[in-house]
């Protein structure tokens, strides 16, 4: 819903609207446990990159609640979340980059062979 509210504000292109009310917003949404939140937030992961500052906001308020989708019980967040890090991993610092590989390392005994195949 809000992407597209996004695409049709009157008045104010997307990459304006993202700006003045997504980017400020968007280390909270990601702390939020809700899963349908998440599951839109990653599966925008695209649009929201281009949003988001790697040193102020990437690797140090949103990766940390992002990686809590790879220990999620539902296997299509957990997938979801593995599909979206890699978007960000050319933007990682080597910190988080480093907490990804465990994560990943992970993943490769997964229940689910589609998670254990990306991973």
């Amino acid at each position: 819903p809000l992407f597209t509210v996004c695409e049709s504000y009157p008045g104010v292109t997307p990459a304006e609207f993202a700006a003045l009310f997504v980017k400020p917003h968007l280390a909270t949404l990601f702390k939020i446990a809700d899963r349908g939140i998440r599951g839109a937030l990653l599966s925008n992961i695209h649009v929201l990159e281009t949003l988001v500052d790697e040193n102020a906001s990437l690797n140090t308020t949103i990766f940390e609640p992002m990686c809590t989708g790879f220990t999620d019980s539902a296997a299509p967040l957990r997938e979801l979340t593995l599909k979206s890090a890699l978007v960000l991993v050319p933007r990682l610092n080597n910190v988080n980059r480093e907490k990804l590989v465990r994560y990943l390392v992970r993943l490769q005994s997964d229940d689910e062979s589609s998670i254990r195949t990306n991973a």
